[in-house]
């Protein structure tokens, strides 16, 4: 089953912060006791919350509502639109939707000068992989950047060119253990670029632009038990 991506997004922009920072490595197995406050900031709603524990950052809905969900910000870095870069992470999510409930982990990637600016990634399991883009709090992309695999984990992939200003996309059916086997998805141009499936035009400072980055889960009417929608691995680096 598909499942396409919800109106929920539209709220995400109310708790996106920005910082000014540039791009500072990061890597996250998310291995201790409790999250780094210096790293990381958490921000829930509902009863939707991102604890890690058992070496993961779990996504977890005990009582379920109709708008369960929790975002996890990284603070110590900021990539730029002037410089390359790379992000990675694990997803696995083993939930079995059914009618009218659903769950899903994923990221957000947006302009720091501007909140309303953003695209997101969302990993259904079985259900798979769905993005798309937001400019000035507007859904607009002429074609959605998905994947139909039925699988319960695997890992997603982000390259930024600063020649070309687009995001490339990735998925790969493994994990880091297993080893990558890196599909493209597409492409997406926060600047308009011409040639991309996806574009946008976030207005971002060609030497001063910034994208922010967080670390989502989500749910409707779906109760989300320990392991089973997980994130972990999460890599921040130039290529």
């Amino acid at each position: 089953m598909k499942i396409k991506s919800t109106a929920f997004l539209l709220t995400l922009a109310a708790v996106l912060t920005g910082h000014c920072l540039a791009l500072t490595p990061i890597a996250e197995d998310f291995q201790a006791s409790k999250l780094d406050k210096n790293r990381w900031y958490l921000y829930k709603t509902g009863k939707g919350r991102l604890v890690q524990s058992n070496g993961k950052l779990n996504f977890l809905v005990s009582a379920p509502t109709t708008s369960d969900y929790s975002t996890l910000e990284l603070e110590e870095s900021r990539p730029g639109i002037f410089e390359d870069w790379e992000m990675i992470l694990d997803v696995s999510n083993s939930v079995k939707h059914k009618e009218g409930s659903q769950a899903s982990c994923g990221f957000i990637i947006y302009n720091d000068q501007n909140i309303l600016d953003y695209l997101y990634v969302n990993f259904f399991g079985k259900g798979g992989i769905d993005a798309g883009a937001y400019n000035n709090g507007v859904y607009f992309p002429a074609k959605r950047l998905t994947v139909d695999a039925a699988v319960a984990k695997g890992a997603i992939r982000v390259s930024f060119s600063k020649k070309t200003k687009l995001m490339t996309f990735y998925a790969s059916l493994t994990n880091k253990e297993e080893g990558y086997e890196w599909i493209k998805v597409g492409t997406f141009a926060p600047v308009g670029a011409k040639k991309a499936d996806v574009k946008a035009n976030w207005g971002m400072s060609s030497t001063e632009g910034l994208f922010g980055i967080q670390l989502t889960g989500f749910g409707i009417k779906q109760a989300v038990t320990s392991g089973q929608i997980n994130i972990d691995n999460f890599s921040l680096k130039a290529p």
